[in-house]
């Protein structure tokens, strides 16, 4: 049985919010099960909130928030060794994970930083605040690496710094009622990336300036850090490589309903250096926008897709039919440019029920050298794939 713990029972005069955590977490270590409850105030903290496996977080009524300047993770799993030489970086190692929930009640919010940390980049030769993707998974808010049964629901995330939430190589996720905001470069919502399998992900919604969700496998496992604009990595178990097989790095099972969009995406499919994407279904996706919109970083990116796999990004390392399996069907656009796009080649899919209300807009775009025999469109009076026009790219 799940023992309660309640943080606000070890605030004391003197000390840290972060600190208050981390002794009512310390005093639940000795539980087989525990459950942390965030309650009667916000909370501002100073470092990553680490959950030990078989933990259950409730987030009642109240806000975490991530204090000036700091530049790590709101949440992730204490699993991880991180390197005291090079703390942004790899892990030294990252033990597995197992049963760990964050759950909000009562309009629960975790908040980035008002103000940021800068740092060197070495790629543009000057200081950079610590923004975007290019700073690594301590700007993920929510970090799940190397977990097995992990959930998390009812959140509305605000002043993202990075992606939202970010899983790699973990099986068992369920993703529920979540709220994105996110203004910055590459501000993703939810990433599933290399090596996730039996993913659920429903009832999501939100303003982002990159992929609401991305369905991303296109890790290169041997990055040496800075890689260019990267300054530090961004899926840590990739220092797992060694460890595996190729398709221990694929991502399988995924089932995604219900996803609402006022920003410049709905779901993305990317694969790369082998690393396939398996049977993965795709339902009811809306575009919310209330008007034309462009996208608020790239002006000039006006082709923008509400359910689409990437073209270029290394697309000389991607193979013919490393997405397949794919379903989706329901998926309504107002005012992206393109309904349903595949800059890849693919294999086994099918589409179902989509519609686009823009003028100029197209409904299903494929690679030139797609072969239609692999792609199913069903129409409401049976299959038939004359029902509409594929723009090949």
């Amino acid at each position: 049985m799940s023992r309660l713990f309640y943080v606000s029972d070890f605030l004391k005069e003197g000390i840290s919010d972060s600190q208050a955590i981390k002794d009512c977490l310390n005093s639940a270590k000795s539980c087989d099960e525990r459950t942390i409850i965030f309650d009667k105030k916000d909370y501002y903290i100073d470092a990553a909130i680490t959950l030990p496996s078989d933990t259950t977080v409730i987030i009642d009524g109240v806000m975490i928030k991530q204090n000036d300047f700091v530049h790590d993770n709101v949440f992730r799993a204490d699993n991880m060794e991180t390197d005291p030489d090079n703390p942004y970086g790899y892990p030294l190692s990252i033990k597995a994970a197992k049963n760990i929930k964050i759950i909000g009640k009562n309009d629960a919010l975790i908040e980035g930083p008002k103000k940021h940390t800068s740092f060197w980049h070495p790629h543009f030769n000057e200081e950079q605040l610590a923004i975007g993707d290019y700073w690594g998974w301590r700007g993920f808010q929510v970090l799940i690496s190397r977990c097995e049964n992990f959930e998390i629901r009812d959140i509305t995330f605000k002043k993202v710094k990075s992606w939202t939430i970010s899983a790699d190589r973990s099986k068992n996720l369920h993703f529920s009622d979540l709220r994105f905001y996110s203004t910055v470069k590459n501000g993703d919502g939810l990433n599933i990336r290399a090596g996730c399998s039996n993913v659920v992900i429903e009832n999501i919604s939100g303003e982002t300036t990159d992929d609401l969700i991305a369905i991303n496998s296109a890790t290169d496992v041997n990055l040496v850090y800075p890689f260019k604009q990267y300054v530090f990595p961004l899926i840590p178990s990739n220092i797992c490589k060694d460890e595996e097989s190729i398709e221990n790095r694929y991502i399988t099972d995924v089932s995604v309903r219900n996803v609402y969009t006022s920003g410049v995406s709905g779901v993305a499919l990317l694969s790369r250096h082998g690393n396939k994407i398996k049977n993965v279904s795709i339902d009811n996706v809306i575009d919310t926008h209330t008007g034309p919109f462009i996208h608020p970083l790239y002006p000039n990116a006006t082709n923008l897709k509400l359910v689409y796999s990437y073209t270029g990004y290394f697309g000389e390392t991607y193979t013919p039919g490393d997405i397949s399996g794919v379903r989706i069907s329901n998926v309504h656009s107002k005012f992206f440019k393109t309904t349903v796009f595949f800059g890849d080649v693919v294999h086994d899919v099918c589409i179902e029920n989509v519609t686009q209300q823009r003028s100029d807009g197209e409904l299903i775009t494929l690679h030139e050298q797609q072969d239609p025999k692999e792609i199913k469109v069903f129409c409401k009076n049976g299959t038939n794939n004359s029902c509409f026009t594929a723009k090949s790219i």
